[in-house]
C-alpha cells in the first residue's frame, strides 16, 4: 500500500476488549510470563519493509520483554542446527530486552532467531501482531507457528525497525508459510485461533525463500519491549 497513510489509534472498553478480557486472560498470562491487559494510549504503528503506517483499535500486550522472567523463558536457535557459525540469544537490557549475535555466512549459514515457550493462545479476534522495539539497520523477521493445524510450517513476515523506538505492525494476512527457508504454495493461511509459539529471526532469506539484499555478516542487535496482539479500526 506505497503512499497509503493509515494510522491506528488504540482504544480500549469496546465489546471487543471486553469480550477478549472476559475469555481466558488469566490462563494466557500464566502462559507467556505475565500479559498485564490493554493499552490505553492513542499510537501510530508502521508495518512492512516500507514501514507504511496504520491504525488500531485495541491492543493487547503478550510478551512484556522488561520483565526478566518473561526473557529468560525464550530460547535461542541459531544456524548452528545446520552447521553453521553465527551466534544469538535474547538478555534483559535496560527496559527491554535485546536480541544480539553475530551472523555468519561460514559453512551455508546466515540465521539467527529467538523464540517464545510452547503455548496455545486463541487470538482469532486479532488482526496482527504489535512488536515495539528499536533496530539497527537490518531487516527482521516475525515468525508464527500453529502446530495443532501446521505442523513444522513457519509463518514469517518482514519488518524494518529504525534506531528509534517504534511500534511495528504485522497482519495475520502478511505471514507467509514456510519451511526450512522454502516458500509453500498453497499452504493455508495461519490458524490465528491455535498459536503454538512466536519468533523473532534475522536471517540471509526473506519470508518468500529470495536472498534478503540488506543482509550482512556480523554484529547485529535488535531491542525489544513489548510484542502484542491488536485490531484494526
Amino acid at each position: 500500500m506505497p503512499g497509503d497513510q493509515r494510522t491506528y489509534k488504540a482504544m480500549v472498553g469496546g465489546p471487543w476488549v471486553r469480550r477478549w478480557m472476559a475469555t481466558g486472560v488469566a490462563t494466557a498470562a500464566a502462559a507467556l510470563g505475565g500479559a498485564e491487559g490493554f493499552l490505553v494510549t492513542h499510537r501510530t504503528l508502521k508495518m512492512g519493509a516500507e514501514n507504511e503506517t496504520l491504525r488500531a483499535r485495541a491492543v493487547r500486550t503478550l510478551y512484556d520483554m522488561r520483565d526478566p522472567v518473561v526473557v529468560g523463558s525464550w530460547r535461542s536457535i541459531n544456524d548452528v542446527v545446520m552447521g553453521g557459525c553465527s551466534t544469538g540469544g535474547l538478555m534483559p537490557g535496560e527496559d527491554c530486552a535485546i536480541f544480539k549475535g553475530v551472523l555468519s555466512t561460514r559453512n551455508n549459514g546466515g540465521f539467527s532467531s529467538i523464540r517464545s515457550p510452547q503455548t496455545d493462545m486463541d487470538l482469532s479476534d486479532s488482526d496482527g501482531i504489535l512488536i515495539n522495539c528499536k533496530g539497527d539497520g537490518r531487516l527482521y523477521k516475525l515468525q508464527v507457528c500453529a502446530d495443532a493445524r501446521s505442523p513444522g510450517v513457519k509463518y514469517q513476515a518482514e519488518f524494518a525497525p529504525s534506531s528509534e523506538w517504534n511500534e511495528h505492525a504485522v497482519l495475520w494476512s502478511d505471514l507467509k508459510p514456510s519451511m526450512r527457508g522454502v516458500l509453500l504454495e498453497g499452504a493455508p493461511e495461519v490458524s490465528r485461533g491455535e498459536i503454538s509459539s512466536f519468533g523473532i529471526l534475522t536471517s540471509k532469506v526473506t519470508s518468500d525463500g529470495g536472498y534478503n539484499s540488506q543482509f550482512q555478516p556480523g554484529e547485529f542487535a535488535l531491542a525489544i519491549r513489548s510484542i502484542s496482539a491488536f485490531q484494526l479500526e
